[in-house]
């Protein structure tokens, strides 16, 4: 039998915690760990092209978000340049010093204590109007 591991998130999607909507047009500053350095993120595996900082989140909320090497700091805002989240001490493996949860349903997404962080992995059942 081969040992596998649960694939990471492909990109990231941020959503609005209070309406659990896409936060489209936001914008994600990255950082230094522990600094006010802007710290290039990159499009893909290949690490060869930076994205801009800050990235802007499309239509969904997400973005393609590959780390370097070292910490991050991120900053997250919304498209009004409200400042929604600060995130400190992410790493390519994930976050320094705490765990990830793993949620399946929206009411154990909204039952999280603030700070935890999840993937939320979404199956669509039912017709997609185009």
């Amino acid at each position: 039998m081969s040992t596998v591991t649960l694939c990471p998130p492909l990109f990231q999607q941020f959503l609005s915690e209070t309406e659990l909507t896409f936060l489209t047009g936001g914008f994600l500053y990255s950082y230094e760990s522990n600094t006010a350095n802007p710290k290039d993120t990159f499009q893909d595996a290949t690490g060869i092209y930076a994205n801009a900082n800050p990235i802007v989140l499309n239509a969904y909320g997400a973005a393609d978000v590959w780390l370097g090497t070292g910490g991050y700091d991120f900053k997250l805002y919304d498209s009004s340049m409200n400042l929604y989240r600060t995130i400190l001490g992410v790493f390519a493996g994930g976050f320094s010093g705490s765990s990830t949860t793993i949620v399946k349903t929206l009411d154990e997404l909204r039952g999280l204590a603030d700070g935890v962080s999840a993937y939320a992995f979404v199956e669509l059942v039912g017709t997609v109007n185009s």
